[in-house]
């Protein structure tokens, strides 16, 4: 069958006509150095001839037809220099050998790459989870340290293929200028090749300025995505603390109690209620909360400084305070008896009537202009906390009632006189505890209060315990957990707050007197009860679990150590530009050994050695003295690089 093939290499056009009865090559001489404008292969199955208007020449250059595709082959004694613009052939591991010599740093760079990345990754898998205080690390280097080492490394390495890429890619863009019309390859992307190949600023103009295949947008994009990649890469370590499952750092129960019985008060029993009285560490937790606006602290212990615990229900203190209204029975104005108070037995006193019924007797200042009571607390069977609710455990009842902290001697008995009245009550309750530590900094809330009881209201038997009713799931109760406590355990602390609720205040022209220390407190508190009080329970609760803490494992807490987590999303971006430069590399590599162009790269001896058209030779030396002066003569020139058949390398004018 006879075909006819045409041609654009050597830039000339001719055809090749031949008879195919094979699918084997034929080997036969060719010589490149002359072939005519207008000729034609005329192979037949063992022998091929160029036919020309200019008649035949002797062939001496060797060339393989398959399938009329002409392809260079000298055994590899010249497969990578010499003239000629066809493909290399690459027909064996010594071939491979030869074109791999060509890239050899690049190639070097790339398994510097890889085994670095390879590094990094293996780096941070290792210390992924490891505590901050474990790191085998010398005095004068970081983990952050190593990984930014690292990354600073692979962006180096990786640089290296990207730059050789788009050098060679100016070459193989100027080269294919002949065989594609349509492309616009002009003298001066060699300039913005070189300023691409060298950073990011020449790469960011490149995209905009210059029309050049995907390859070279492609790295021009890579150089300046990877300004990012030291970023990426220290946002792979953050910090988190993690569980310690040593048995030694483990931080055990907070202070908790189930029971207040035998084991909590001191004192004989048998000799009457005030011969038995509360431990000193609840006793002094209740006087810290009375007189001081700091209540005693329950800390855990936590080696680690960082720990956690579940939610643990234990036996406290509850207690609240509200305003009431108070009346005036009577207010004695002149001194001595007055008719219209029948009951008034008091000269210059004036008599407060409580919501509850209690009286408290104030000084009528205005009418003796002396000294008097100014302030009362007074026990009470309470109004708006009744003692009468058998559903609570009372355990302390009071009422405050008279002129506002701080006040001096008024007139009680005068019209619109302001006073405070207020109901407190404090009693028995479970509550929920939600505890952890940050860096030794505790911090515990109260999650849950429960304070309903079976029946509160006990007899006086020394062995008769008051219990709570099955305490909400929500608080976290141990599944055999009974909550309560003894008579006489209550008896001793009720004693001891009907001695400290109570007393007055005298109040003159220029001083106050307090009764004592605890009245003083309390006449402070009442400026605003709300808070006075749950510092006071929260005091009172404290002690009460430091006295005999009764642990559990079930409550037992969890050490938490601070270590490195690896955010791994972080490292995409990394991976993917190690990707992308082998992909560059390598498809550059392979465009290499199918054009005529040797890989050349950035090399300035190639410039050197590279034969110009006589015309862009001419319109540079014109122009060289002057400010871009070349850049503006020949810079939009549109040129190609081919080979001019004797072995020498031509950059010329497009045709």
């Amino acid at each position: 069958m006879d075909t006819r093939w045409r041609s654009d290499s050597l830039d000339s056009s001719y055809e090749m006509a031949y008879t195919s009865s094979t699918n084997r090559a034929s080997r036969q001489h060719v010589d490149y150095g002359q072939i005519p404008q207008e000729a034609y292969f005329s192979p037949t199955p063992n022998s091929t001839e160029i036919h020309s208007k200019q008649g035949s020449k002797t062939l001496r250059r060797a060339i393989e037809v398959e399938g009329a595709i002409p392809v260079a082959h000298d055994d590899g004694a010249n497969l990578l220099t010499g003239g000629g613009n066809s493909r290399v052939h690459v027909s064996s591991f010594k071939d491979v050998i030869q074109i791999l010599r060509w890239w050899q740093p690049e190639l070097f760079a790339v398994v510097l790459t890889l085994a670095a990345f390879n590094a990094l990754v293996a780096v941070l898998k290792h210390y992924d989870g490891v505590a901050v205080q474990d790191l085998d690390f010398p005095s004068a280097l970081t983990l952050n340290g190593l990984i930014a080492l690292l990354s600073t490394f692979i962006r180096a390495a990786l640089m290296v293929p990207i730059g050789s890429a788009l050098s060679q890619e100016a070459w193989l863009w100027l080269s294919e200028n002949r065989y594609h019309r349509s492309r616009h390859g002009q003298l001066r992307d060699f300039e913005f090749t070189d300023a691409a190949s060298r950073g990011a600023w020449g790469s960011f103009l490149s995209l905009f300025r210059t029309r050049r295949s995907w390859l070279a947008y492609l790295a021009a994009m890579i150089t300046i995505v990877s300004l990012s990649f030291s970023l990426f890469t220290q946002q792979l370590l953050a910090f988190k603390s993690f569980p310690v499952f040593s048995k030694e750092l483990r931080p055990g129960n907070i202070a908790r109690m189930e029971y207040f019985g035998y084991s909590n008060y001191d004192g004989n029993p048998a000799e009457g209620g005030n011969a038995i009285s509360v431990h000193l560490p609840l006793k002094a937790a209740t006087y810290n909360g009375i007189l001081s606006d700091t209540a005693t602290p329950a800390n855990p212990l936590c080696a680690t400084g960082n720990c956690t615990w579940p939610i643990t229900p234990s036996l406290g203190f509850c207690g609240a305070c509200s305003h009431v209204k108070s009346e005036w029975e009577h207010c004695n104005k002149t001194g001595a008896a007055n008719p219209a108070y029948p009951n008034s037995t008091f000269p210059g006193v004036c008599q407060i009537k409580m919501p509850s019924g209690n009286i408290a007797n104030l000084t009528n200042a205005y009418a003796t202009g002396d000294e008097g009571t100014g302030f009362q607390i007074i026990p009470s069977t309470g109004y708006v906390y009744p003692q009468s609710d058998v559903t609570k455990l009372w355990v302390a009842n009071f009422e405050m009632v008279g002129q506002p902290y701080g006040s001096f001697e008024g007139g009680t008995g005068r019209p619109g006189y302001p006073e405070e009245a207020i109901e407190c009550a404090i009693w028995m309750c479970v509550k929920a505890f939600q505890v952890n530590t940050t860096a030794s900094d505790v911090r515990e809330v109260v999650v849950e209060e429960f304070s309903d009881m079976k029946n509160a209201s006990f007899e006086a038997i020394a062995n008769r315990n008051a219990t709570f009713l099955p305490i909400p799931q929500s608080m976290n109760p141990r599944p055999d957990a009974n909550f309560g406590v003894l008579y006489l355990s209550v008896l001793a602390i009720t004693t001891l707050t009907s001695q400290l609720f109570v007393g007055n205040i005298t109040v003159n022209l220029e001083s106050q007197t307090p009764s004592s220390d605890v009245a003083q407190a309390l006449w402070a508190g009442s400026s605003d009860p709300h808070v006075w009080m749950q510092n006071l329970v929260k005091s009172m609760t404290n002690g009460l679990r430091l006295d005999t803490p009764q642990p559990h494992d079930m409550y037992n807490g969890t050490a938490l150590q601070l270590g490195y987590t690896v955010r791994w999303a972080w490292i995409i971006l990394p991976a993917v530009l190690v990707f992308l430069s082998l992909l560059v590399l390598f498809a550059t590599i392979i465009k290499t050994v199918r054009s005529p162009i040797r890989p050349w790269k950035g090399s300035p001896l190639a410039f050197l050695f590279l034969d110009v058209d006589k015309d862009l030779r001419q319109s540079a030396e014109a122009t060289m003295d002057t400010f871009r002066g070349i850049e503006r003569s020949i810079g939009e020139t549109r040129v190609n690089v081919i080979n001019n058949g004797t072995g020498n390398w031509l950059l010329r004018k497009a045709q």
